[in-house]
């Protein structure tokens, strides 16, 4: 794993999911992390600072976890859920998959 970036944007990316190849869209989503170490803030969706952090902490750490631990997707995402409440102090808007 090579250095982050973090990318605040309002621009719609698409992407394409490693586990299924499914098509994504950055607007259907918080955030996506990619395998070249970017991690991807998608703006109009977050309503405050305290947010974007959270979804950038929640994007960097469950790439760490699947990258680094080897944790499925599903679990990392749930534990990175979990640390981006936290991080939000509570005012997350959280999806589970």
């Amino acid at each position: 794993m090579g250095p982050w970036r973090v990318v605040l944007t309002s621009r719609d990316y698409e992407f394409v999911d490693e586990v299924d190849g499914e098509r994504v869209r950055l607007s259907e989503e918080t955030g996506w992390w990619t395998a070249d170490g970017e991690i991807f803030v998608y703006l109009p969706n977050c309503r405050t600072m305290r947010e974007i952090i959270g979804v950038a902490i929640h994007e960097g750490l469950e790439r760490l976890l699947v990258r680094k631990l080897g944790m499925s997707r599903t679990w990392a995402h749930m534990v990175a859920n979990i640390a981006e409440k936290v991080v939000s102090l509570g005012k997350a808007r959280l999806y589970w998959r």
